[in-house]
């Protein structure tokens, strides 16, 4: 199974979706990056940088089975109109 999850913030509109096979890990491995100025997402970046740590909101969403993870990552981002 996989973790469908967003990255955003309160104050901003982007939505980052992804998937992982463990949430908690990503989102260390998402803060690390952060922290250092280094995360490959411009936009998460660019939240981080002018909202801080404070207001980024790390957020899973629901389990999918492996089998799944492209289909309903896609359709989760054509939801929100995005494609990241």
């Amino acid at each position: 199974m996989a973790t469908l999850y967003y990255i955003t913030s309160i104050q901003d509109e982007y939505i980052y979706i992804n998937t992982t096979q463990d949430f908690n890990a990503s989102v260390s491995v998402h803060l690390k990056l952060l922290r250092e100025g280094k995360h490959p997402v411009e936009a998460i970046q660019n939240m981080y940088d002018k909202y801080g740590e404070e207001n980024i909101i790390f957020c899973s969403v629901r389990e999918i089975a492996d089998n799944e993870v492209v289909s309903k990552k896609l359709a989760y981002r054509q939801k929100f109109s995005l494609m990241n």
